[in-house]
């Protein structure tokens, strides 16, 4: 159990920073057959609510 945490540490990090790195593009077909073009701006984590946009921001460029 002593490894767990930084290898945890270590994989957030680098997940965190692969997010972080640039912004992401979203290229998003609709319903209705036409497509979305739009940007996700990194978050800056000032408070909760940006934290959270940036969570869904990420959940759902990853299609999850």
């Amino acid at each position: 159990m002593k490894n767990t945490a930084p290898i945890l540490f270590l994989s957030s990090l680098l997940f965190s920073s692969f997010l972080m790195a640039s912004d992401l593009n979203i290229n998003v077909g609709l319903p209705d057959g036409s497509v979305y073009y739009g940007k996700i701006k990194n978050n800056k984590f000032n408070d909760t609510q940006g934290f959270l946009n940036w969570t869904n921001g990420a959940a759902y460029v990853g299609g999850v």
